[in-house]
């Protein structure tokens, strides 16, 4: 359990498919994907298709908290796919979320600190203590957090749709959404 720059997050390593689903376990998930957190453009673009849109939407709001849902590259494990072929990501602004994913030099999985169905924790205290208890490590943070979730943009070739509207808004989106979304 890490702070971000949205809402307290539960994760461990994306790489490790015995993680995800431990992650899933504990959060009470079904199979629906996990958004990837990683630490630069880098490590973005070895799970990640990042051209036209949405390289230009990463470069304008990463770090921050908008997560892109784009086209996995080759290399991205299938278990991080969504059945289209998709993956969430983005590069977290927390200062600890962004130093843990480049310490660490692989992705993170993650998601809210909470029993799905259940409101995200926007401040420690507001995580189920028995969550707390169940994971490895946790890092408590007194850093005031933006108490919403990231924002979620799907990247269709030219067409880009809000899936999730949280932290970032439709407007500071808006030079680059189209109508359609």
């Amino acid at each position: 359990i890490y702070p971000t720059s949205t809402v307290y997050g539960l994760g461990g390593n994306a790489l490790n498919e015995e993680t995800c689903e431990r992650v899933k376990k504990l959060k009470g998930k079904n199979s629906q994907p996990f958004i990837v957190l990683v630490g630069d453009m880098a490590q973005a673009q070895a799970l990640a298709r990042l051209d036209g849109n949405a390289y230009e939407l990463a470069r304008r709001f990463w770090p921050g908290a908008l997560t892109l849902v784009v086209k996995a590259s080759d290399k991205c494990p299938d278990f991080l796919k969504a059945p289209d072929g998709t993956i969430a990501i983005r590069i977290d602004s927390h200062p600890f979320a962004l130093k843990l994913c480049k310490s660490l030099g692989v992705p993170i999985i993650s998601t809210s600190a909470n029993y799905h169905g259940k409101p995200a924790p926007s401040s420690f205290r507001d995580v189920e203590k028995d969550l707390v208890l169940a994971v490895d490590l946790f890092v408590e943070d007194e850093t005031p957090l933006l108490s919403k979730p990231s924002t979620i943009v799907r990247v269709e070739d030219r067409k880009l749709v809000v899936l999730r509207e949280g932290a970032l808004t439709k407007k500071e989106l808006s030079e680059f959404l189209k109508p359609t979304s």
